[in-house]
C-alpha cells in the first residue's frame, strides 16, 4: 500500500480468487474505493507513487510498468531487461526530484540487487550488487541518501549509501 503525494489516495495490489490481480485506488476523502488502474494475470502488486502523483510504477509479468492516473491511462512498461538478467523487478521508490526510480532486480546469479532506471535517458545502473539479497530501497525526503535492506552480514539489517554513488561505496 502506497499513499500517494497529496495524502488523499491509496494505492494497492489486490488480487482475485481467479487470478486475476490489479492495481486499485482508495480515495480517503470522502472514503470510496476507486478505480482498478490495471488489471492483469500476470501479477500487479507493488505500486509506487512518481513524486507529482500524476503516475505510478508497478510490477506486472516480471516487469516495471508505469501508467498515467487520470484521463487517457496509458499502460506500458518502462524498460527491458538484457537476456543476461532475467528475474522479477520490483519498482520500491521514485527520487522526489529526478525521473530516478529505484528498483529490486532478481538475478540468477546475484539474487536480488538494487538498480537505477532513469526515465528521462532510458539508462539502467546498478546500484547496489553483492551475492547477498538487497532489497526495499527508499529514497530520503531529500533524494541524498538511499535505505535499504541487506543480508550481507549474516541477517538482515538496514544499510545506507550517498546518491549519487561517491567513490569509496562499494556497489
Amino acid at each position: 500500500v502506497r499513499l500517494r503525494p497529496d495524502d488523499r489516495t491509496l494505492a494497492f495490489g489486490l488480487h482475485i480468487e481467479d487470478g486475476a490481480s490489479g492495481i486499485r485506488l482508495f480515495h480517503l476523502e470522502p472514503p470510496r474505493l476507486g478505480q482498478r488502474v490495471s488489471d492483469s494475470h500476470t501479477g500487479s502488486t507493488q505500486p509506487t507513487w512518481a513524486p507529482d502523483g500524476k503516475s505510478l510504477a508497478y510490477m506486472s509479468g516480471l516487469k516495471v510498468h508505469s501508467i498515467e492516473i487520470g484521463g487517457v491511462a496509458t499502460d506500458e512498461a518502462l524498460f527491458n531487461k538484457t537476456q543476461e538478467r532475467k528475474g522479477a523487478d520490483f519498482p520500491t521508490c521514485w527520487h522526489p526530484h529526478e525521473d530516478v526510480l529505484l528498483y529490486t532486480d532478481e538475478d540468477e546469479k546475484s539474487h536480488w540487487d538494487i538498480r537505477l532506471f532513469d526515465k528521462n535517458t532510458g539508462e539502467l545502473t546498478d546500484f547496489v550488487m553483492s551475492e547477498s539479497v538487497e532489497t526495499g530501497a527508499v529514497f530520503s525526503p531529500d533524494g541524498k541518501w538511499v535505505a535499504y535492506q541487506s543480508n550481507d552480514g549474516g541477517r538482515f539489517e538496514i544499510f545506507i549509501k550517498p546518491y549519487p554513488l561517491q567513490a569509496g561505496f562499494p556497489k
